[in-house]
């Protein structure tokens, strides 16, 4: 299960990149965005993962539609928090 929530997490970064794409904001394609900045993109990738881990070392963690959604919005804004693009490299 595990897993599957860092899975989510992993949609929800792809759901950053592409509201930032949709918007404008960056018109590079998903793999320029991880890979212009592979600090940046490990840095999230990793946080995202630990903070999976942190749940699970909590306690008993069942997968319910609340820690899908935790585990999707974690992956979304700890990737707006840290990623950067192309774009932002001025």
């Amino acid at each position: 299960m595990m897993m599957i929530l860092i899975l989510l997490g992993l949609l929800g970064l792809f759901a950053h990149w592409a509201k930032r794409h949709w918007r404008g904001q960056s018109e590079c394609s998903f793999t320029d965005y991880l890979l212009t900045h592979k600090r940046h993109t490990a840095a999230s990738v990793l946080t995202l993962i630990g903070s999976v881990v942190g749940l699970f070392a909590v306690g008993d963690v069942e997968l319910t539609q609340q820690t899908a959604a935790l585990a999707f919005m974690a992956g979304y804004n700890i990737d707006s928090a840290v990623n950067k693009g192309p774009e932002d490299s001025a």
